[in-house]
């Protein structure tokens, strides 16, 4: 079954937003928290309805309203959204403000936007789409649910085309949080460099990848979403190149066949030593990529991989900056694999081709 990428759109600390120039214009950070560059929204929302969306809701909606108009459909059959922590930036407000308030005078805007479904059901309400509208949270695996169930919706004629979203947000209050448990790296080490430090600890980061698949090709076509699987973990480094074998055949691929892989490096040593096994053990000799010093490390940092996949089979350019070494592929590119997982655990493959 094919399902083709027709609309993409991504909001993350690089200028990412309806930007004609693919990644040429890198955002060095020497912080441990990158934040997104965000888009002028009153542009498209209105300022009266600004003032009641937050951060998270407004990245949400912008992307899905870019992806959308990018295609000849202005109403998805479906809409799919990923996200590990939701909203919770509103979640903490209303919180806070129950125990200042001693549970009295409580305004509602918060609570109704402190639910992790809160992204969907407001871009659904912005398009009058009233179809299937589900939000999946499986940490660092979401997005990849979020794929897996519009896959499973394709087989069905009833669905043509499907939004698929990824979206989460670093606040301070969670980055402070992680910060008590040594999460981050210390501040002062630059984005760019994070393979070349030996330090623990990753850079947080956020932001808001969403896509309109469909059953069929169009203008607009980036690539095409072949395969997307999700491991809980191995045992040994033999468990997976056995089942790296076994997925690439189930897709009538070998090693061979895989013109760039685009792994999840983090530049924690404990979790990119499985990424370093991969690419020496078994693809030596295919072009290798990383991107979560582009977009930081959350839950939903594959949406990022996935956006700079598809733009990367579309563009035929892979930046430089995306490069782990200097192996670069000559040929065209048509055959992308993202690798990612977190603390060693919810392997996530996802296949695109061109």
């Amino acid at each position: 079954m094919d399902i083709f990428i027709n609309g993409i759109s991504c909001i993350s600390p690089q200028k990412t937003f309806k930007n004609n120039n693919f990644l040429d214009d890198i955002i060095e950070y020497k912080t441990s928290m990158l934040q997104a560059v965000e888009p002028v929204y009153k542009e498209t929302i209105s300022t009266i309805k600004l003032r009641r969306m937050s951060k998270i809701i407004r990245m949400g909606l912008i992307c899905a309203l870019d992806a959308i108009n990018q295609t000849n459909n202005q109403k998805p059959d479906a809409i799919n959204v990923g996200t590990g922590l939701g909203c919770v930036k509103d979640t903490d407000i209303f919180l806070n403000k129950l125990l200042d308030n001693n549970e009295q005078f409580l305004t509602p805007t918060s609570f109704i936007n402190s639910t992790h479904n809160t992204i969907a059901a407001q871009i659904a309400l912005w398009i009058k789409c009233y179809n299937q509208n589900f939000t999946f949270v499986h940490k660092n695996s979401s997005f990849e649910h979020a794929l897996l169930n519009s896959i499973l919706l394709f087989t069905n004629d009833n669905y043509k085309n499907i939004l698929v979203g990824a979206i989460d947000e670093l606040t301070q209050d969670n980055f402070n949080l992680k910060k008590t448990i040594n999460y981050w790296k210390p501040n002062g080490i630059s984005n760019l460099d994070i393979l070349k430090t030996k330090t623990h600890g990753v850079i947080g980061g956020e932001g808001s990848a969403f896509f309109m698949l469909s059953n069929k090709k169009s203008k607009t076509t980036f690539a095409k979403l072949k395969s997307v699987d999700i491991i809980y973990k191995f045992n040994t480094n033999e468990d997976v190149k056995n089942y790296i074998t076994q997925y690439l055949q189930q897709n009538k691929f070998t090693t061979n066949n895989i013109d760039i892989v685009l792994y999840g490096l983090n530049g924690n040593n404990n979790e990119d030593k499985i990424y370093k096994y991969i690419q020496t053990e078994i693809f030596k000799k295919t072009t290798s990529a990383y991107f979560k010093h582009l977009s930081g490390e959350h839950d939903s940092a594959s949406g990022f991989a996935f956006w700079l996949s598809a733009m990367i089979i579309k563009t035929q350019n892979i930046p430089e900056v995306c490069l782990v070494d200097n192996l670069k592929s000559k040929t065209i590119i048509k055959n992308i694999l993202i690798i990612n997982h977190n603390n060693n655990k919810n392997f996530t493959f996802t296949l695109l081709t061109k």
